[in-house]
């Protein structure tokens, strides 16, 4: 992977907006062709002095990055992908993608959260619809196949399959260094319920307070 190196720390501080240092940047968000990768930091501010920050200074960044260069994906693969619903994820950036709308038959840009999330998660709508043409064709030869010939239905295809959820992660650092702050955890949707299996929780976020010495 050769990620973009244009993203430098050098950066003079704002001394009414303290800030922790950057984390470490995420994973590569595509396993080929471009993808991203995010960072993040936090006010070292009490919540309520946050507002003054909002256009002062930057929390989130990202970067392209490519982990192979070509997506060969087979179409059975291509239609899992491009049949997901889009996911924002359980994080707070706010960046452009693309996913395939099963319904309109198209690429529709949505908002990523930066983390987390599933496949059908395109930098461009020209990936998306290279990816997701692939798996069109398929759907529409596996159509024409059916109705020529006599075939068999799997009696796994139509088992209901429950939601699977990750472990939990750890908990984020507090948000302050002084007075009351929170941190939060999260888990991510593995497997989507099908078939009337069981539902994923509404909740995939928890956040709790944390607390620091006092401020002076």
């Amino acid at each position: 992977m050769r990620p973009d190196c244009s993203i430098t720390d050098m950066e003079a501080p704002d001394p009414l907006c303290p800030v922790t240092a950057w984390s470490d940047w995420s994973p590569c968000s595509a396993t080929c062709g471009k993808g991203v990768q995010i960072r993040t930091r936090l006010l070292l501010l009490v919540p309520e002095e946050h507002e003054r920050c909002h256009n002062r200074i930057e929390l989130n960044q990202q970067r392209p990055c490519t982990e192979k260069a070509d997506c060969l994906y087979d179409t059975f693969t291509a239609q899992e992908i491009c049949s997901q619903p889009p996911e924002t994820g359980p994080c707070r950036g706010r960046y452009q993608r693309y996913a395939y709308d099963t319904t309109q038959r198209t690429c529709v840009p949505f908002y990523y959260g930066g983390c987390r999330g599933n496949r059908n998660n395109f930098l461009t709508s020209d990936d998306c619809m290279n990816t997701c043409t692939k798996a069109r064709l398929g759907e529409v030869a596996t159509t024409e196949r059916t109705t020529t010939t006599t075939t068999t239905t799997d009696p796994f295809e139509e088992l209901p399959v429950d939601c699977v959820l990750s472990d939990w992660s750890e908990w984020t650092p507090c948000s302050v260094t002084c007075g009351t702050g929170r941190s939060e955890r999260v888990r991510s949707i593995v497997t989507q319920p099908r078939n009337g299996g069981q539902p994923c929780p509404p909740r995939i976020v928890k956040r709790r307070k944390c607390t620091g010495p006092p401020c002076n």
